[in-house]
């Protein structure tokens, strides 16, 4: 089963803005010629969170396969190809085990990045964002069971619309791999399916992407 992968950033995040001056905090994600790139780069707030979505995506997709893996963010190099258009990314990430290729996209609003063991992303990936700030309490936490729901409501809905079922016939749950690790998975009328599915949230934004396999 070829496994995906996904993170999104919200750009206007208090978390996010001004991080690129955070030297702790490059120091402990970037790799040294990742950082070279960040300072030569004309927005450098932008550049490390391309850089941490893509770190974050290749460790989703191979901890699925290798529960051992290590998460630590420089142990993870991220290439990335000129950008299309100025602002979407095509490129790899060598992690401590195997290649992910991730592609990337970027705008004044969020980051996201979607990531798959074979490169293929472009062709068969579906995968979305969606801003879900007029959808929710102001004060509601920033990691919180609201926006789950809403990344699986929507993530449901896309699937059914592909397969031409009813959203209400699909599930997504946690299950526990033979790792031991939970992860997303995918039925149709309570009968599992080849699909490997990610999702995440951050502030504003929530995103998912998933691979329909036979």
């Amino acid at each position: 089963m070829i496994h995906v992968g996904n993170d999104v950033v919200d750009l206007l995040s208090p978390y996010v803005k001004g991080k690129s001056g955070d030297r702790k905090f490059v120091q402990r994600v970037l790799t040294p010629r990742e950082h070279q790139a960040l300072l030569k780069y004309d927005a450098p707030d932008n550049l490390l969170q391309i850089y941490w979505a893509a770190k974050e995506t290749a460790y989703k997709v191979i901890l699925k396969s290798c529960p051992d893996v290590s998460s630590a963010p420089r142990q993870y190099n991220v290439y990335l190809d000129t950008p299309e258009n100025g602002r979407d990314f095509q490129g790899w990430v060598h992690t401590p085990r195997r290649i992910v290729h991730i592609t990337a996209r970027q705008n004044k609003d969020f980051v996201h990045c979607v990531g798959a063991e074979a490169c293929m992303i472009k062709k068969t990936v579906i995968h979305c964002v969606e801003n879900i700030s007029h959808r929710i309490e102001p004060d509601v936490c920033r990691y919180s069971d609201v926006e789950s729901r809403m990344v699986r409501t929507s993530a449901k809905r896309k699937i059914a619309s592909i397969l031409s079922v009813s959203e209400h016939d699909i599930t997504i749950t946690n299950v526990h791999h033979e790792n031991g690790r939970l992860f997303p998975a995918v039925d149709i009328r309570r009968e599992k399916t080849g699909i490997s599915i990610s999702m995440s949230h951050d502030g504003r934004f929530i995103a998912y992407a998933f691979l329909i396999q036979s």
